[in-house]
Order: C-alpha cells, then structure tokens, then sequence
C-alpha cells in the first residue's frame, strides 16, 4: 500500500552552493551551516502533500487517507460516515453490550416476584424400644404459607416499576454515549482538518526558508532573516507533530467506541463541518426534554417503584397465616396390662404470627420517605432538564453566530495577503517580518475557523442530546 506522497526540497548542499557562487561571505559559516540543515533525512528535507481541492472546504473524504496515512505510527484501515459510526457504536460498543443485560435481568427479577411460598411436607415415625409392647405411631404432615395482603401483587408492581427504569436506563446510557461518540468523531474530523491545515503551513515555512537562501545568495537578505524563517520552520513541525499526537488518540479512541483495537487499524472519520444553521422551537424542545427523555423516564420509574415498595411495606404488616394438615397412624398395643387396637387421627392447625413488630415503624417510615424522595428527584431532573435545553439552545445560537463570521471572502482575502506579501518579498519590496506575521495570522484564521465549526457541531449534539432529540448528519 502506497503510505503517502512525500517531496523533497533543495538540499543544504544546494543552497549552500547558491550562496557560494554569488560569492557571498558570511561572518560566521557555522551560523549557516545550523541555518541550512534540515530535520529528518541527511540529504532531503520531507513533506507532505495535502489534498489541494479542498485546501478551503472544511470536509474530510477518501482522498484524506493517503494523507494521514503517511504520518507516523498512522494505519487506516477504513473510514467511516458519521451515520455508519453511530450504529456500528450502537451495535458493537462493549460498554452498552455490558449495560443491555441490565433489563434482562430486571425482567428475570420480575418472573421472581410472582413466586409462592413452596408447601412444607413432613413425615416420621416412632417406635418402642423398651420391648413392652408398646404402640408405633407413623405421622406425615403438610403445611403452606398463605400470602394476604396484596403482597405478591406489591412485589409484581416494584419489580415492573423495575423494568422499566431499567429500559429507562439503558437509553440514558444510549443517549449519553451517542452525544460522546459523536463528539469524537467531530474532534477527529476537526483534527484531520488542522493536520492539512498545518502541512500547509510548514509547507510555507519551508518556501520561506528557501526563498531567503535565495536572497542570502545575492545579498537581498540577512542570515538572521534565514535563521528567522528557519526557526519558524522548526516551530511549524513541531507544531504537526503535536496534532498527530493528538489525532492518533482520537482515532484510537473511535475504534475503542465500536469495539475494536486499534492495533488492528484505525478508522478514520469522513464528513462536513460546515452546515447550515438549524432553527428550533426552544418550547418545544423543552416540553418534549421534560415529557420523554430517557432520564426523566427513568426518574419517572422510580417514583413507581417507590410507590410500590411503600404499598409492599404496608401490606407487610399483616402476618402470614400457615395452614397444616396431619395424619397420624398407631398400631396396637399387645401387651398384657393395658391392650388397645390400632387407630388412625387427622389434625389440622393455623398458625399466626402475633405481629408485635407493627409497633416499630421503620420499614414503612423508609419506605414512605424514600416515594417522597423519588418525587423530589423527579421534578429536579425536570428542572435539570429544561435548564439544559435553554442552554444548550443559547450555546448553539452563539456557536452558530462565531461561525458565520468565518466566510469564504475572509479566507480568500487573508490567503491573498499572505501571496502579496510574499510576492513583495521576493522583490525585496517588504521584510520578512511582513510576511511572517500574515503567515501567522492566516494559520490563525484556519484554525479558528476549524475550532468555531467544531464548536457549532458540538453544541448542535449537545442541544439534541438535551432535547432527547436525534436527527443528526455530519
């Protein structure tokens, strides 16, 4: 496989001969050689090509691949589309596969609750061992717990209340994992674009230490302007290999959300940034964030469960009754003072507990306190609720405000002066301080504009998320 496309510049042998031959001299040639020796190969100073027809458009796409596959420690092995990344979230991230099972087993707690008290069976047998003749007697009993009180019926209603809070639960969990795996494809993204962006920039770093090799050469320009301009080279590749850092953490992390190692290839986010601003009806957004989402349901079914632990408390208080039957069998008594046939007897017993207990309150007072506790946690997730769909819905308007300021004008207008003023150096018409300040400033305006776009992407997911919303494509 092709791992990216690298070109090389003028060698410090090269440059160094071009200053030679216009017979310049310089003061000190140590000074040179530092100024002319490139970072990386001996012979060769490296670069990198970014993809030209969308050195503007912030949109990251197949042709990005061999880009970023020519960095260091970098192997994609397939993009991905923001829609395809969050099913493949949906269906393979570990997390959410471990959280599933929670309403499984609700549901088995449930079947669980409706189970009866077993019935008590018992038998025995007594025999004489004094060898006087006397009777054995056989016995065999059963007994069964009746349950009253509505209790099982308690335990039915706590343990549904259960499941559903756990359905609740597991699309809380959905809901929050989706707004972070959509946050990090938006940061990989954002740092594919700056990536671009930055080769550019060292690519310009380099053309400018060239070009003052070239006036160097014929006496147009200083060697503190080339160590300047080299300086600013060193600072533009240092700058690259921080966002690779960076990106590869991201890319990382992306594998890691649809359950995969990134020791077996990374992939990469394709997708626009640049999107038109989305209107929003901020009370319906509220009315429907405190009606449906996931965590209100879910504090919802804890009210439920609650309620229904308080009722089980209740219907606690009246005891269990337990109802037995007996069957006894005795043989006959032979001996001679007193003999007697054999006879049978059957008995049956109720056995009530006396519930003194009843008078300690505890269990019914937890109970009560933690029905009233619930439905405080429920208006405040309400509350929460809608305090997060008001700013998130403020955060949005003023992320989507910061971004219109970026258009193709201004960057076409900044990448123009850059130009000028390079042109202008050439022709030793301004110094290079000039020009390194509208390089700075232009690396400035693209990176901005990247970290706005990134900022409105995130601030549409977080609004959404807050709405209990989910309509997005990047």
């Amino acid at each position: 496989m092709r791992r990216g496309v690298w070109t090389a510049v003028a060698p410090p042998a090269v440059l160094a001969a071009m200053i030679g031959a216009a017979g310049g001299r310089a003061q000190d040639r140590g000074l040179q050689e530092r100024i002319l020796r490139p970072v990386g190969a001996p012979g060769q100073v490296l670069k990198l090509e970014p993809p030209v027809a969308r050195a503007v458009r912030p949109e990251v796409g197949e042709e990005h691949v061999e880009l970023i596959n020519a960095l260091p420690g970098m192997h994609i092995e397939r993009t991905v589309s923001f829609t395809r990344f969050i099913d493949e979230v949906e269906q393979s991230n570990l997390a959410l596969a471990a959280q599933r099972f929670n309403v499984p087993i609700a549901r088995a707690e449930m079947a669980a609750a409706r189970v009866y008290p077993d019935p008590i069976v018992q038998a025995g047998g007594a025999g004489d061992v004094s060898t006087e003749d006397q009777p054995e007697t056989y016995t065999a009993a059963v007994s069964q717990e009746i349950v009253i009180g509505g209790k099982i019926g308690a335990r039915v209603a706590a343990a549904r209340a259960g499941v559903t809070a756990s359905d609740a639960g597991l699309a809380d969990y959905w809901r929050n994992l989706r707004a972070n795996a959509a946050d990090d494809f938006i940061d990989g993204v954002t740092q594919i674009l700056i990536i671009q962006r930055k080769i550019i920039a060292l690519q310009r770093a380099e053309q400018l230490v060239a070009l003052n090799a070239q006036n160097l050469a014929v006496r147009r320009a200083s060697e503190d302007n080339l160590l300047r301009a080299r300086v600013g080279e060193l600072e533009a590749r240092s700058d690259l290999l921080q966002t690779e850092a960076a990106l590869h953490q991201t890319l990382a992390g992306l594998s890691i959300l649809i359950g995969r190692r990134a020791a077996n290839g990374l992939v990469m986010p394709i997708g626009e940034l640049a999107r038109t601003p989305r209107h929003f009806a901020l009370e319906e957004l509220i009315a429907r964030a405190v009606a449906s989402r996931s965590d209100v349901a879910a504090a919802r079914a804890a009210v439920a469960a609650a309620g229904a632990q308080y009722r089980l408390a209740l219907a606690n208080r009246l005891p269990d009754p337990t109802v037995s039957g007996e069957y006894q069998h005795t043989t006959a008594t032979t001996n001679s003072l007193d003999p007697a046939p054999r006879w049978d007897s059957l008995g049956v017993q109720l056995q009530i507990a006396i519930p003194l207990s009843d008078f300690n309150r505890g269990a019914r007072e937890a109970a009560y306190y933690t029905e009233l506790q619930s439905e405080r946690q429920l208006q405040a997730v309400e509350l929460e609720a809608e305090n997060e769909v008001r700013s998130a819905y403020q955060t949005y308007l003023l992320a989507a405000a910061t971004t219109s300021q970026f258009g193709d004008e201004l960057l076409d207008d900044a990448n123009a002066v850059y130009k000028e003023r390079l042109f202008k150096l050439e022709k030793n018409l301004v110094g290079l301080t000039d020009v390194l300040d509208a390089h700075q400033a232009l690396n400035q305006l693209y990176l901005d504009y990247y970290e706005a776009l990134n900022a409105q992407a995130k601030a549409l997911v977080a609004l959404e998320q807050a709405a209990g919303i989910w309509d997005l494509s990047f």
